[in-house]
């Protein structure tokens, strides 16, 4: 089942965050089978599949940010700090049992990412564009 799907409307019209992107959507949408058919296991794995990636494409984007001078930076970055703690928090409450990690976490997860892919990524794609980036 897919979970989040990557559409043309979702693109931020720069190829390679564009791809890091759909990487980081199968992975959630892996993670989401795992919950639905309870394996914890796979579901820890998978955390530690989306914290890895999520680190790397955090890395990227702001390497591009400090690197064309983007304005919305400071503010972008500290969203990516905020969600990585967020995940990395969940995933080790959720091996040491302080919680019970499910559909509706990822449902939170679902809904940051769309609103981090409007309001940050897109303008950060559209001023990779003007600069002639890509």
């Amino acid at each position: 089942m897919k979970f989040i799907e990557f559409t043309e409307e979702a693109s931020c019209s720069f190829e390679e965050i564009d791809n890091q992107h759909i990487k980081m959507i199968d992975i959630v949408n892996n993670m989401y089978n795992s919950i639905l058919i309870n394996d914890k296991e796979k579901v820890l794995k998978q955390f530690d599949e989306l914290i890895s990636d999520l680190s790397a494409h955090f890395e990227y984007e702001e390497a591009i940010m400090k690197e064309t001078k983007f304005q919305g930076y400071i503010s972008h970055k500290l969203e990516h700090d905020r969600v990585l703690k967020h995940t990395k928090d969940d995933a080790l409450d959720f091996k040491n049992g302080k919680i019970n990690f499910g559909t509706e976490n990822m449902k939170s997860f679902k809904t940051w990412f769309y609103n981090h892919l409007d309001f940050n990524d897109k303008k950060l794609g559209k001023f990779l564009a003007e600069k002639g980036e890509n």
